[in-house]
């Protein structure tokens, strides 16, 4: 059996209502759920953290209808995430196990 190992690379725009995301609630995110600026080596603000939490989580499947847990109802939160543009940026034949 032939294994390939195939890297996949995506983009999406993700929109945030940044008067949503008030200093308490960033706070509480942190304390009950986690810091998403220490998840993302990318991200320098807890807006950048949270727009790239929010965009694995869409492209993982874990966004269900329009509910996210630590966000509720996403629309509500003035959230909006764009349809992903994925693209295949490498395979790698007889891949290890």
């Amino acid at each position: 059996m032939k294994r390939f190992k195939v890297t996949i690379e995506s983009e999406l725009i993700v929109e945030l209502d940044e008067s949503q995301f008030s200093e308490e609630w960033l706070a509480h995110f942190k304390r009950y759920f986690y810091d998403v600026e220490d998840d993302c080596s990318e991200a320098d603000t807890p807006l950048q953290g949270h727009a790239a939490n929010l965009a694995t989580q869409e492209l993982q499947g874990v966004i269900q209808g329009n509910f996210l847990e630590g966000y509720g109802n996403i629309s509500d939160m003035g959230i909006h995430i764009g349809d992903p543009d994925v693209w295949v940026s490498r395979i790698e034949e007889d891949a290890p196990e």
